[in-house]
């Protein structure tokens, strides 16, 4: 298909002229009349979100989210919210978020997109990751799932903080929210397919009718915002302790927008995209949400849940809307080639022009393996394509034209994606050494809100450190690895993710693997290497953001070994002998959902380590407690 292999060469001359500063395109600035004109202007267009329960999307016309957007920005006016203000926001993929998020727009707030508790299903990781930031903000607008444990929340640790549900925030409005397709006269009127066009139906929106009285004179305009105004303060899912929220102002937003729909030659008459990802990660919010509205383009949403249960249903959504934008995690293109086995009709992709793999280290065997099962189903060459990206530059950074696919290179034993050529307005440097990357551009973040203040992220130059280690090969930018996961043994450099790989591939009863350099046990010199895998179908809670508390659920387990994991694990071993003459100290069997891991699928390792703590004082516990 689209890939090729190249023996790579060492960085040269003609790598570091591709390395040197890319002069932006003049940015299309969208004033805030320009922008919710063509909201207005939209011709039909609008979003589908799919709910659970409901066989049909509901359909929101941009026309009719623009017309509401003053009544909403009254309303949260009237909650206490002004200009300027940074709002907690539950970014749960629903019928609400949109004209919630429109509202805020129009009044000059500022966003801050959390995921809903039931994002983060194990017990207590919700408040683990919400808890700490409550105290620097003054409203939180959350779901309905949500409010017994903020109210717990705040209480303790944030008793000014003004909690506001979002549906009876949307009730208030009148009639209420957008009803379920179901309940619709003519429930197919809420897709049409092909066409794209407001459905005659529309009932799919209802009015929506209030008084605003005093709020309305304050409403009639929306904000004019400036470009160092905020447009969103974005949280890292990482895994330290102290949240990092990434400050994306006006005009990072706009850059970045910009150079994505150049590169991708976005247009609101020809593409739609479809997207399961979630609005509380930059990869859904922008590269989906925001960018359908900064372009008035069709789109369709997909609840993550609904994706890992029926992943299939993400392909049928793009046949049957003529979807020709999708991007994901390499773990979700897994998911799909997985169900793809199973027998199940698979459906037809021939009007995808733009299949985006990025958010965690991208696997050749994947993207080839997805362009061979699914080349059999309309999906064109040269459409699956590796990106990369990170909150701290808004989303994009260097992005590959639709059909000019990638290509496939050796770093020794490694085999690396290539990932596009930087988009207008970037550039990088390779630091001595490392080779790790820095970029700069007006796409970059200067701040981020760390302990509840503005910290600056950039150098003095204005470079960011991603501490990725990257090369550029004609012209375009390969990932190497990350300069804070990579671990030396013997004086050989290794990276968790290719050993990862390597068990995940040769051992079909294991689902998710991870590893960690640990220091050996007092009085033993050096470092060893700690795997840990889930067995596949092996219990756990439910969700994709594990946390200690699942952990804890796999402890009893991991401190058993049954014939099966003992079987494993000698297998795993002479697997890691024969690939890469790599000792393991460890091998640990889990639960599944037990491997602490953020949104878009990359294993959080400072977490993973606290987990060993736990395993190591559960496994002590029963010796240290028996009798002398």
């Amino acid at each position: 298909m689209s890939s090729r292999v190249e023996a790579g060469a060492a960085r040269g001359a003609d790598d570091a002229r591709a390395a040197a500063p890319v002069a932006p395109r003049a940015a299309s600035r969208v004033t805030p009349d320009g922008f919710w004109r063509r909201l207005r202007e939209s011709d039909g267009r609008g979003i589908h979100v799919m709910t659970e329960g409901a066989p049909e999307p509901v359909f929101l016309p941009y026309t009719r989210l623009a017309a509401d957007a003053p009544r909403m920005a009254a309303l949260l006016r009237e909650v206490g919210i002004g200009r300027g203000d940074a709002v907690l926001l539950c970014a749960e993929t629903t019928p609400h978020f949109p004209l919630v998020w429109l509202g805020l727009m129009w009044l000059g707030a500022t966003p801050v997109p959390l995921p809903p508790r039931n994002a983060l299903a194990n017990a207590g990781r919700f408040e683990e990751r919400i808890g700490p930031i409550l105290p620097w903000f003054g409203v939180y607008l959350h779901g309905a799932g949500d409010a017994t444990v903020l109210r717990a929340l705040a209480a303790e640790l944030a008793p000014a903080l003004r909690l506001v549900e979002i549906g009876e925030l949307v009730a208030r409005l009148g009639k209420g929210a957008p009803p379920a397709a179901a309940d619709l006269p003519d429930a197919a009127a809420c897709i049409v397919a092909n066409t794209l066009t407001e459905p005659a139906n529309a009932a799919c929106y209802h009015e929506l009718d209030i008084d605003i009285g005093d709020f309305a004179a304050q409403s009639e305009q929306p904000a004019d915002l400036a470009d160092d105004d905020i447009a969103f303060i974005q949280f890292t899912s990482g895994s330290t302790s102290a949240p990092k929220g990434i400050r994306v102002t006006q005009a990072n937003l706009r850059a970045n927008l910009d150079a994505i729909g150049a590169r991708l030659d976005l247009g609101p008459e020809r593409d739609c995209m479809v997207s399961w990802l979630p609005l509380y990660h930059d990869m859904g919010l922008i590269g989906k949400f925001l960018m359908s509205l900064h372009t008035a383009m069709p789109l369709v949403l997909m609840p993550p849940a609904m994706f890992v249960r029926r992943p299939l249903h993400l392909l049928a959504l793009i046949e049957r809307h003529r979807g020709t934008i999708c991007s994901m995690p390499n773990f979700g293109y897994d998911l799909l080639l997985r169900r793809a086995a199973s027998g199940k009709a698979v459906p037809h992709l021939g009007s995808m022009r733009w299949f985006g793999v990025g958010a965690e280290p991208v696997r050749l065997a994947t993207v080839a393996g997805f362009e061979g099962v699914f080349g059999a189903h309309g999906l064109r060459e040269g459409v699956v394509s590796p990106c990369y990206g990170l909150a701290e530059a808004t989303l994009a950074v260097s992005i590959e034209a639709p059909f000019d696919g990638y290509r496939s290179l050796r770093r020794g034993d490694r085999c690396h994606v290539t990932c596009g050529p930087l988009v207008d307005g970037f550039e990088v440097r390779l630091r001595e050494g490392d080779g790790a990357l820095l970029i700069r551009g007006p796409s970059v973040a200067r701040t981020a809100l760390v302990a509840g203040e503005v910290k600056p992220i950039v150098d003095a130059e204005g470079f960011y450190d991603t501490r990725d280690m990257a090369e550029i090969v004609d012209g375009r930018l390969v990932i190497l690895g990350r300069t804070d996961e990579m671990f030396v043994i013997n004086g050989e450099n290794w990276f968790p993710y290719d050993i990862e790989a390597v068990v995940r591939d040769a051992c079909a009863d294991v689902q998710r693997v991870a590893c960690i350099q640990l220091p050996h046990a007092a009085g033993e010199e050096g470092h060893g290497v700690t795997l840990f895998y889930e067995r596949r179908g092996a219990g756990g809670g439910a969700g994709g953001d594990a946390g200690a508390s699942a952990a804890a659920a796999g402890i009893g387990a991991a401190t058993g070994t049954s014939a099966a994991d003992a079987a494993r694990e000698l297998r795993i071993r002479q697997l890691l002998l024969e690939r890469f003459a790599l000792p393991v100290r460890e091998v640990v069997a889990l639960d599944g959902k037990t491997i602490p891991v953020t949104p878009s699928g990359k294993i959080q390792r400072v977490r993973l380590r606290a987990l060993h703590e736990q395993l190591r004082t559960a496994a002590a516990r029963p010796r240290e407690e028996s009798p002398a």
